[in-house]
């Protein structure tokens, strides 16, 4: 589109990682203010705990807002279990839930398979 060439948006984001008696910790926090100011600015964070329960497996709860374009807004929870059988090899299982659906924020379970190389 040419009337947006050129044009710039502006974005922050704020991540954290911390370790605390084998939990970790993480946290994002994000914001954006849109060139074209009537598209309104968005802005969205995150705080994850995983928790280690045996060798491999951890436990993970995390809790996430997002406020987009339009005010629309979503909260979403998450509890699942990651697994860890091989260095290379991280296979997760979780089930989210939100107040409502908005690009990626859905509801059910989710699964992936990870492989690190």
């Amino acid at each position: 589109n040419p009337a947006y060439r050129g044009a710039w948006d502006a974005v922050v984001g704020i991540d954290c990682d911390v370790t605390v008696l084998g939990n970790l910790l993480t946290a994002e926090l994000a914001y954006r203010r849109p060139h074209v100011r009537s598209a309104g600015d968005e802005w969205g964070f995150y705080v994850q705990d995983a928790v280690p329960i045996v060798d491999g497996v951890h436990g993970v709860l995390r809790l996430e807002h997002f406020h987009g374009r339009g005010g629309a807004e979503v909260n979403a929870q998450l509890i699942g279990l990651t697994w860890r059988p091989l260095q290379q090899l991280i296979i997760k299982v979780n089930y989210q839930v939100a107040n409502r659906r908005l690009e990626d924020f859905g509801q059910g379970f989710l699964a992936a398979v990870s492989v690190w190389f």
